[in-house]
Formats: structure tokens, sequence, C-alpha cells
């Protein structure tokens, strides 16, 4: 049985935390590759949740994961990304 990488753990954690700031959330997460300390959010305009992008950076760098917010055109450098949708009902 594998051992769980505790990135992966706090990556889901944080998810989680993001689902319970927005109603009817659905989420497809991928696990963060080994050694990732800094991602980049890809900023979605259509988002109309206005605390989802603040929220989702506490908490990647409550686990010392640094972010910066970029454009889709500025994300093609080849680092992580993260992108998203929020919907509100």
């Amino acid at each position: 049985m594998q051992a769980t990488c505790p990135r992966r753990r706090d990556l889901a954690v944080a998810s989680a935390l993001l689902s319970l700031a927005c109603s009817c959330t659905s989420i497809e997460v991928e696990p963060l590759p080994e050694g990732v300390s800094e991602v980049a959010i890809v900023r979605n305009d259509k988002v109309l949740v206005e605390d989802f992008v603040p929220v989702m950076r506490a908490a990647l760098e409550a686990r010392g994961i640094r972010t910066q917010v970029v454009t889709e055109e500025s994300a093609s450098g080849g680092g992580v990304t993260a992108t998203y949708t929020a919907l509100r009902s």
C-alpha cells in the first residue's frame, strides 16, 4: 500500500475548504507533483464569486505553496497552473 503524500493531502484539504466557500460545488483536482512550491492561478474573469481566488490563495499559501494570479496568455511558461470555475446558485 502506498503512503499518502502530505502535499497531495494538503491540496485535497485546500480543495475541501474551497468547496465550503461556494455553494453547490463540483471539484476536479489533480494532485501536485512532488516538490512543487509555487502555483500560477489562471484568472477566470467569468467567475463572479469575488472571494474565490483569495480563499484559494490563502489555502495554498497556508501550506507553504506560493501563488501568483496570471492571465491565460502568460500561463504558458511551463510551471504548475491551477484553473477554476465557480457558479453560485
